[in-house]
């Protein structure tokens, strides 16, 4: 039998996915004061100073400006954000309205991604518990599985592939081991 997992794991799980939309907000809020001006490198200390981030930047790649932050670049954007501030390399004004608009990612749809979160998080507590007894049926479940297809003693060895091949085909499971 596994260990399976419990509701409170899967409302961790959950909660963990709510963005953190500090940084950008950070951003955008000195960008604002400085809406209508040119954005230049005498820019990034003062961006720096606010947010405490030492690795912001701003990065002229392909016809775009963008404001970098958390060692976006060097992590393959893994980590950090980038902000689109102009479809210009060369010295963009700031715009601060186009660019919350043309970054709704950070902005108006994390705060609507984050809404839907929290709202279950108020109030639907039996639907953690319902996945969590789920995941850990379906653990059971392939472990039973793999008794009965995958030993080279078990009974239905010979015909695993086409089993599996039914599963999936049929019902669209894939019930590999």
């Amino acid at each position: 039998m596994s260990k399976g997992i419990t509701g409170q794991q899967i409302r961790a799980l959950y909660e963990s996915t709510i963005e953190d939309t500090t940084m950008p907000r950070a951003i955008l809020a000195y960008l604002k004061e400085r809406n209508g001006k040119t954005l230049t490198e005498r820019d990034v200390p003062k961006l720096k100073a606010r947010t405490g981030d030492p690795d912001i930047a701003i990065r002229k790649v392909a016809g775009m400006t963008n404001l970098e932050w958390g060692t976006y670049s060097r992590t393959g954007g893994n980590k950090g954000g980038s902000l689109l501030v102009a479809y210009t390399s060369g010295a963009p004004t700031i715009d601060a309205a186009w660019i919350e608009e043309r970054n709704a990612a950070y902005f108006a749809a994390a705060d609507e991604r984050n809404a839907r979160r929290e709202k279950m998080l108020g109030g639907f507590g039996s639907a953690f518990d319902a996945c969590a007894e789920a995941i850990t049926k379906l653990a059971e479940a392939k472990a039973a599985l793999a008794k009965v297809l995958t030993d080279y003693e078990a009974p239905l060895y010979e015909a695993r592939f086409a089993i599996r091949k039914h599963a999936k085909e049929a019902l669209g499971l894939d019930i590999d081991p």
